[in-house]
């Protein structure tokens, strides 16, 4: 077999075609928000597409990939607005498969201490012999950035347990995540609710029935929705309809390029993405309104958020403030509230890099945009850190100790 000879002009020539690539690929970003964000019309918007494509057509040849993707994420987060961002591969796995190298850590900050409050079962940290209640100090010599960081680092932390200081090495894993949600009895006739995310694979009719009929085992639900980043409409609308027993507007997405065509519908019981799209096309309202045909519970319901509670989660959470024997408590929640289309990008290398683009607005039944303001807890909480380093979480003992509504 003859060798292969790669030539400084071969490599200069490959170099440019995957440079020209990326700027294309930047300005087809551009492209999309102007043609889908959905305050595309307004002067300001105009304005950033066209600094964005004399952004992108000005990107170096040699910029790297992962320049080349900050770039065009600096630009978009110009907007302002939540879910404009672009994801690579990895990204995308994480978000909608729960697929992603992790060490199963999952940790607070209280009182600027960082503290597990869980270890995923079956997880690279289970296996190393960490526990809830554990407080970590460092990893690997350095001071630790962030809850984050812990989910996805490698290495040997520095920790205490029980006052004792220990040392422990984990080396993160490809690890799928179960994010369905779980029941969970905590006596006295309540129950714990969690659930961690609201994407339509946890939401199919059959199971979500069966477990909505089995709120009523309950007094006292604590609907935990800390950490929930959101997902699908109608699967946040079948959590809803468990709990609203009377038909109940939650609130309204909203087009404002379609207000000359008008028209208004109830969004379906379908989880499919493909028909909510259908559904919002030629519509300039799309009511969010609970379906009739659940289970349904009307007993006394705690909700618990937090800042990492975002998206449709938030609007769950929002609609409890009207029903009856309710409550909301914890921490301001994200304020990411608005419908988003997810696009496929190409140039950027192997893989599914997408954005996402919001498409339409959303509005409570009161007019009350959500978006950068998110949802207020009717009483706000703080962690008890010497409860949490016994593994112990404060915020949910207190909710089942406190039956008074």
């Amino acid at each position: 077999m003859a060798a292969t000879v790669v030539t400084g002009a071969t490599l200069g020539s490959f170099t440019v075609q995957v440079g020209l690539a990326r700027q294309s690929a930047a300005v087809s970003v551009c492209d999309l928000v102007d043609a889908h964000y959905f305050k595309s019309a307004s002067g300001e918007v105009r304005e950033w597409a066209e600094n964005c494509r004399r952004r992108a057509q000005r990107l170096p040849l040699l910029a790297s990939r992962a320049d080349a993707i900050g770039a065009i994420n600096e630009q978009l987060s110009l907007l302002d607005v939540s879910h404009l961002f672009l994801y690579t591969p990895d990204e995308n796995r994480a978000l909608w498969d729960q697929e992603a190298r992790d060490t199963g850590l999952r940790a607070r900050n209280i009182d600027g201490d960082y503290i597990l409050f869980e270890v995923l079962e079956g997880s690279p940290g289970a296996r190393a012999g960490f526990k809830p209640g554990d407080e970590l100090r460092s990893v690997d010599g350095y001071d630790i950035s962030g809850a984050a960081e812990i989910a996805g680092t490698s290495g040997t932390y520095r920790l205490v347990r029980a006052g004792k200081p220990l040392e422990l090495s984990v080396k993160a894993e490809a690890l799928a995540m179960d994010l369905s949600p779980r029941w969970t009895p905590l006596g006295n006739r309540t129950h714990r609710l969690r659930i961690q995310s609201l994407l339509a694979r946890h939401f199919d009719r059959e199971t979500w029935v069966e477990m909505a009929r089995r709120l009523k085992e309950s007094e006292h639900v604590i609907l935990d929705l800390r950490g929930n980043a959101g997902g699908s409409f109608p699967a946040m609308l079948r959590v809803a309809s468990a709990f609203f027993c009377e038909e109940t507007r939650l609130g309204t997405i909203y087009q404002p390029q379609n207000d000359d065509a008008g028209g208004e519908a109830d969004l379906a019981d379908e989880l499919s993405a493909d028909a909510q799209l259908e559904q919002l096309e030629g519509v300039a309202k799309l009511h969010l309104r609970t379906f009739s045909d659940y289970p349904c519970y009307d007993g006394a319901v705690t909700v618990l958020v937090d800042a990492d509670t975002s998206s449709v989660a938030e609007i769950l959470a929002e609609s409890f403030f009207d029903r009856p024997l309710s409550r909301v408590h914890g921490m301001l929640t994200a304020g990411q509230v608005v419908m988003a289309q997810w696009f496929p990008i190409s140039g950027l290398g192997a893989g599914d890099f997408s954005v996402s683009i919001p498409i339409a607005g959303y509005r409570t039944r009161a007019g009350f945009e959500m978006e950068d303001e998110g949802v207020i807890p009717e009483k706000q909480l703080l962690y008890d850190a010497a409860r949490a380093r016994q593994g112990r979480d404060s915020w949910l003992e207190d909710a089942a100790a406190d039956a008074k509504f």
